[in-house]
């Protein structure tokens, strides 16, 4: 018989992912043979229609069993996909083996192909060529699982051939699989944070056959049964988990600068502006947030100050988890009591090489090129180009960079050193006409070791080692017909610390853990400022209103903590964590002592009840002075005590009801003695906030913050999920006999994330916030004459924050596209911030005319904002 074939004129689809790619067959490339089998091909169609059975299909549907492949294949194009076939590669014997059991056309006609030694390439304009299987070439794999000594299947663990450069993750139940290996002797390792490396030596892959080696992985720290309730996890894969973000998703989100920090503003109980990439974990001051890389505590995260603080110093692409905890931490986080942000970087033991760049900057990322025995390096470095941008658009020019480096050296299977550094630099200097000039100067550098030891079985022991120095040096001034001041702020941080923690599993039913930590403060202050205001706004001031003043100084405090916990499991679906901190603060001779209470209870399967409560404590450390507002003292320790509720369920996997998993939590946190601090009523930030005619002092003898949060996932077809999140909170202070909403208190929160795969390596995702207005204070002026009989214009203010901006909404959008090469993998991406343009109101300018009249106007975020990048991974 002649060659021919069928094709069909409809749209075009993406190959399936299993199917192999080959060259084009000659009767592809060359439309001569196309027209001469065209009749005998129509002619082939028509009987083939005729011949077809009922039975091609169940009641559903469905290509069944015992289908002739050429009827299957032909029910395929009707649903939508481009094929192109031969008669003599789709022979008329060949039947559908099995029901397939993916209702995806494309996934289908995968399950189909395979069964009978098919395969499809991809050729122009997306049609799908079925081409025979190419013979598997005489390769070995490796296959296995990976459980702790308890026997629970472990994932995310990271199993690697140094030699091969090959290497996987496990999945959630513990297994992996790596292909296409040649055969020989090799070394196997497997590693995952919190448990001690482990390696299998002189393993033998045969070819044409697969090895299997599994691993038993000895806790650095006892398997984790997560009791904390407000834990959301990040890049990590976490399955069955509401809260939480994987890698993946993390890298589709829109989020400019590449920066982990400004996807938290979308998860619920986080609060934050545009500009800004700190956030307020469920109502908290920005500095109750403990933030820790590698768990070593990073004191100044940010870069870009002057623009609160837009970008944070960690790139995302160099973190292997995130976690945050907005509530009931465990004890061994202590001396922060709004929430804590844990990072975990990338490991030491990965081969990797990342290169990038970006509107705001280029990127490189390398680590373990070349290994040599049992040390292993990763480092990041990073560039920014807001400067080349500034001096482009007539702008200011800060500048910034940022680097991160670590060595890990394998002492033996049961210990490990580690030596990890991070520094950054800001910049930023400029002038006006208008009298405005800047110069600012920002250091940061964290060195840390390492030491952590599995003696016997049972206990694990992480000695750490640390030295941090932050500097800054601010001088501005400025002059116009309101207001004039000239600062001068240098002052710097250094931190010395030891900490020694330890972890004992007693039984499998019981885990001690315990730890000391010191610290050692040395701040160095050396301010000075002058201030004249004109306008008669200044009333409203808190503090130096006119004149000079100045402070310079050294401060010094020791800090010494001690926690312990228990966690015991009484029954299969009952998990207790009981522990308790003690915090010593030198200066002001205060202590406290910290209780906290964590319950785990599983009533199925599918279901998990978590309760929390536990008191916490914050002190404000030397380098905290508010001297820029004229407040020299050190106030004693701030309490809080946290209660939490939540309840979580996982769904059976089905796009018919695309609900997977949900949370719903409800929380309390109450400040009994929270300290005064300064803030600007109306103006949204400011390089210099001291100088402006709005700054006032709050002083609250209490704070409460309560609130309910839903947390919802789905996944409507194979190619679109999505995620929504709803928090309806109340954050206030006790001023003056009244509950006065804090100024980032936020009433009804709406996050919802949509993310479709649209095939071809593109992607794409829009989120939507919805946001409350914030709260915001009445101004009105009286006038009245003086004693000289002129006007006299006195400013009067309603009840603090007792009015509301109008809503926020924003939506943001980022397009992505990944491409594998034989070299790596290239991504493009494009972010669009506030893609309808939608004109949030961000705080009001207040100005008093010549006619002693108040003028109240807007001011807004941004409009619109885009940037893009593009990144190459080795693979």
């Amino acid at each position: 018989m002649s060659d021919f074939v069928i094709t069909a004129s409809v749209r075009g689809a993406n190959a399936s992912p299993a199917c192999s790619k080959q060259a084009a067959p000659k009767f592809f490339v060359e439309a001569g043979d196309f027209r001469g089998g065209l009749l005998r091909a129509l002619v082939f169609v028509v009987l083939l229609s005729a011949s077809s059975v009922s039975a091609s299909a169940d009641e559903s549907g469905r290509i069944a069993a015992g289908t002739p492949l050429t009827t299957a294949l032909l029910q395929l194009q009707k649903e939508g996909l481009n094929l192109v076939f031969s008669s003599q590669i789709v022979r008329p014997e060949m039947r559908v083996v099995a029901t397939p059991r993916s209702r995806d056309p494309l996934q289908v006609l995968g399950e189909v192909l395979a069964a009978n030694g098919l395969a499809t390439i991809e050729g122009p304009n997306g049609v799908l060529v079925i081409v025979p299987r190419s013979p598997a070439p005489r390769l070995s794999a490796v296959r296995g699982f990976a459980r702790s000594p308890a026997g629970t299947p472990l994932a995310g663990v990271s199993v690697g051939i140094p030699e091969r450069r090959a290497g996987t993750t496990t999945a959630v139940d513990g297994s992996f699989q790596i292909g296409q290996l040649e055969p020989g002797i090799c070394r196997i390792e497997a590693r995952k944070p919190g448990f001690v490396p482990t390696l299998l030596d002189h393993v033998a892959l045969d070819p044409d056959g697969v090895t299997v080696a599994s691993f038993v992985l000895q806790p650095s720290l006892v398997e984790e049964i997560v009791v904390q309730p407000s834990r959301i996890s990040l890049l990590t894969d976490q399955a069955g988990t509401p809260a939480h973000l994987s890698r993946e998703e993390i890298e589709t989100l829109p989020h400019l600068g590449d920066d982990v920090f400004r996807t938290l503003r979308l998860l619920p109980g986080t609060s934050s502006t545009d500009l800004s990439a700190q956030l307020h974990p469920r109502g908290a001051r920005r500095d109750e947030l403990l933030i820790l890389m590698d768990g070593q505590e990073i004191y100044d995260p940010y870069h870009l100050k002057e623009f609160d603080n837009a970008l944070s110093i960690i790139g995302s692409s160099t973190l292997q988890s995130v976690s945050l905890a907005t509530a009931a931490f465990p004890v061994s986080h202590g001396d922060r009591m709004g929430g804590v942000l844990d990072m975990t970087s990338l490991p030491a033991t990965r081969k990797r090489l990342r290169l990038s760049a970006s509107i705001l900057g280029v990127a490189i990322e390398a680590g373990n090129l070349h290994r040599d025995g049992d040390l292993g390096w990763f480092a990041a470095g990073r560039r920014g180009s807001t400067d080349l941008l500034g001096r482009a658009f007539h702008l200011e020019q800060p500048a910034f960079w940022d680097f991160f480096g670590k060595a890990d050296l394998q002492l033996g299977s049961r210990q490990s050193v580690q030596l990890s550094t991070l520094l950054a630099r800001d910049d930023l200097s400029f002038s006006r006409v208008t009298g405005k000039r800047f110069k600012t100067e920002y250091d940061s550098s964290y060195v840390w070791a390492a030491h952590r030891v599995l003696i016997g079985d049972a206990l694990f022991i992480d000695t750490v080692a640390s030295r941090s120095h932050v500097h800054r040096d601010r001088r501005g001034s400025e002059s116009d017909e309101e207001r004039a001041f000239d600062v001068r702020d240098r002052r710097h941080l250094d931190v010395t610390g030891l900490t020694q923690s330890w972890t004992l599993q007693a039984t499998t039913h019981q885990l001690v853990s315990g730890g000391v930590e010191y610290r050692h403060f040395n701040a160095f202050y050396d301010y000075a400022g002058s201030r004249q205001f004109i306008t008669p706004l200044a009333e409203l001031r808190a503090g130096p209103r006119n004149g000079t003043f100045g402070f310079k100084d050294h401060l010094a405090s020791d800090q010494t903590s001690l926690y312990a916990s228990d966690r015991i499991r009484p029954a299969e679906s009952l998990t207790v964590e009981l522990g308790c901190r003690f915090d010593h603060n030198s200066f002001i001779n205060d202590h406290e002592v910290s209780p906290r209470l964590n319950v785990a209870w599983a009533p199925g399967g599918s279901s998990v009840v978590r309760f929390g409560w536990g008191r916490f404590s914050q002190s404000q450390r030397p380098s905290e002075l508010m001297v820029e507002d004229g407040d020299r003292r050190l106030y004693p320790t701030e309490r809080s005590e946290h209660w939490v509720i939540g309840f979580e369920r996982a769904f059976p996997v089905s796009f018919a009801v695309p609900l997977s998993t949900m949370r719903l939590e409800a929380y309390r946190r109450s400040v009994s003695n929270p300290r005064p601090r300064y803030e600007n009523l109306f103006a949204v930030f400011d390089p210099f906030p001291e100088g402006d005619f709005d700054r006032v002092r709050f002083e609250p003898v209490s704070a409460s913050a309560t609130g309910l949060e839903l947390v919802i996932r789905g996944r409507a077809t194979s190619r679109a999920s999505w995620w929504l999140n709803y928090a309806l909170a109340s954050t206030t202070d006790r001023i003056a006999g009244r509950n006065v909403p804090r100024g980032i208190d936020q009433r009804h929160a709406v996050n919802i994330d949509v993310n479709y795969n649209l095939g071809r390596g593109w992607n794409a995702n829009a989120a939507l916030a919805f946001r409350t207005g914030l709260p915001i204070t009445a101004l009105t002026l009286t006038k009245k004459r003086d004693r000289n009989g002129d006007i006299e214009v006195v400013p009067v203010l309603g009840p603090l924050n007792g009015e509301r901006l109008s809503h926020y909404q924003r939506v943001d959008l980022r397009l992505s596209r990944d491409r594998l090469t034989h070299s790596g993998t290239f991504r493009l991406f494009l972010d669009v911030n506030n893609l309808l343009g939608r004109q949030n109101v961000a705080g009001l300018d207040i100005t008093v005319d010549g006619e002693h009249n108040l003028r109240i106007g807007r001011e807004y975020w941004p409009r619109f904002i885009a940037s893009a990048g593009i990144s190459w991974e080795l693979r």
